[in-house]
């Protein structure tokens, strides 16, 4: 099974929605991919002993509650191919700056199948979000994982995932209310990124 990726942290505060909550500014080590993460859930909530309500739930509201902008990007990054760890990519000025946000947002994977060379995998993945103010999801199931040659600055030929792409379903809770949950969480557009 790949290996945990330690990334060394300095700890910030940054509030959410609704409250306060910490997370970490992490300098990336070693050579990376990003990936820009698309999060795209939609589903029941349970509004009364006998009535529900369809609800939907994107990065818009992972940005919200992180009080980022827009423009702000979720990433999912993986050094020398093992799993991904969640961050939050800002650019200011020609310089990108991440955040570790994998104190609301983690990824786990107990099981993958190599396909092709190792060019396709196949894996189950379990998506776990928790704000700290009552909206959380715990969605899995089957990604696909497909691997090319990524270049970037000073790295030429890199043969690592470019994207990803999850059906997933499970559940979770609005503001503390109950809810189910289905859709996608697909990540592409891959860029290097190395350690300064």
């Amino acid at each position: 099974m790949k290996a945990s990726v330690t990334i060394t942290a300095i700890n910030i505060l940054i509030a959410s929605a609704m409250g306060a909550a910490n997370a970490q500014t992490n300098s990336i080590s070693g050579t990376n991919v990003a990936l820009v993460a698309k999060i795209a859930l939609t589903g029941i909530e349970q509004v009364s002993s006998s009535n529900s309500a369809s609800i939907k739930f994107t990065n818009k509201d992972i940005l919200s509650a992180l009080h980022a902008t827009n423009s702000a990007q979720i990433v999912f990054i993986s050094n020398d191919d093992q799993e991904p760890t969640v961050w939050l990519r800002k650019t200011s000025g020609g310089n990108e700056t991440f955040t570790d946000i994998s104190h609301f947002f983690t990824i786990t994977q107990p099981a993958e199948v190599d396909a092709h060379h190792n060019l396709t995998s196949y894996a189950i993945r379990v998506y776990s979000y928790d704000d700290h103010n009552g909206t959380t999801f715990n969605v899995s199931g089957l990604v696909n994982l497909n691997r090319r040659q990524i270049n970037g600055q000073n790295v030429r030929g890199l043969i690592r995932v470019a994207t990803s792409q999850a059906q997933v379903s499970g559940d979770g809770t609005i503001h503390g209310v109950p809810a189910v949950f289905r859709g996608t969480i697909d990540a592409g557009s891959p860029e290097v990124v190395v350690e300064d």
